[in-house]
């Protein structure tokens, strides 16, 4: 049987997926094969446990009949960041159509608000999976409740969690895993994200002692994380465009 063909991808291609019985298109701002191989995240980072070797990319807010021209792609509003896997594009299933250079109004990254345990076996520490506090607190684990945004990331830890539990479930984010490619489902799913950042985010930002109108690039300086101008110089530098 021959083997399927494989299509190189890369930060700004631009690739076409069914939304039912017409076109959507989305712009690939990060590959986490690369991530993972420039180790610009912490092991505890939401990023660290996701399946597979996935994309986050951002879809644009159109849907149509026929094929959309770059010029119209290029005036049209980019929606909330996806997290998929990779699949879907490398075998041409979501073919890619388009590239355009990436600028740092296209970077918007997805945000996480979860808990992580970690436990000894052998005197080595081993990172259990996002979960709920509860769980993590009855096993006896270090729990560590982590609000992150793109690759920023700020913790509460240890006693700290315990004496200051958040008055709703832990477990709702909008890392959402990932998805086995895009489909029409991401219009319903850009209001899910819009409906937690209008309401539990605004409870996370009290949690954190955060001022809720925080910016991405604020975010990321404050938490070891990394701003947009310094991800677009990054992906320059790393020939990943």
């Amino acid at each position: 049987m021959p083997r399927r063909k494989r299509h190189k991808h890369f930060c700004g291609d631009i690739f076409e997926f069914p939304c039912d019985d017409k076109y959507g298109y989305a712009l690939i701002i990060a590959k986490f094969s690369d991530i993972r191989k420039w180790d610009i995240i912490s092991p505890l980072h939401p990023y660290a446990s996701l399946m597979t070797v996935p994309l986050m990319v951002r879809p644009f807010n159109i849907v149509s009949d026929e094929r959309v021209s770059l010029e119209i792609l290029e005036k049209t509003t980019l929606l909330n960041p996806q997290i998929i896997t990779d699949n879907t594009v490398i075998y041409g299933e979501h073919p890619i159509v388009y590239h355009k250079e990436l600028t740092v109004d296209d970077i918007v990254m997805t945000k996480s608000f979860e808990a992580v345990g970690v436990y000894k076996i052998g005197g080595n520490s081993k990172i259990d999976t996002p979960r709920g506090i509860e769980y993590f607190i009855e096993k006896g684990d270090t729990v560590h409740v982590i609000l992150s945004w793109g690759f920023g990331m700020i913790k509460i830890s240890g006693d700290e969690v315990k004496a200051n539990m958040p008055t709703f479930d832990t477990t709702p984010n909008y890392r959402g895993g990932v998805a086995s490619g895009m489909g029409a489902w991401f219009l319903e799913n850009e209001k899910r994200i819009n409906e937690y950042e209008a309401t539990i985010y605004k409870t996370v930002y009290d949690y954190f002692n955060l001022p809720y109108d925080i910016s991405f690039d604020d975010f990321n300086s404050r938490f070891g994380g990394v701003t947009r101008q310094q991800y677009v110089d990054l992906l320059k530098e790393k020939n990943a465009l």
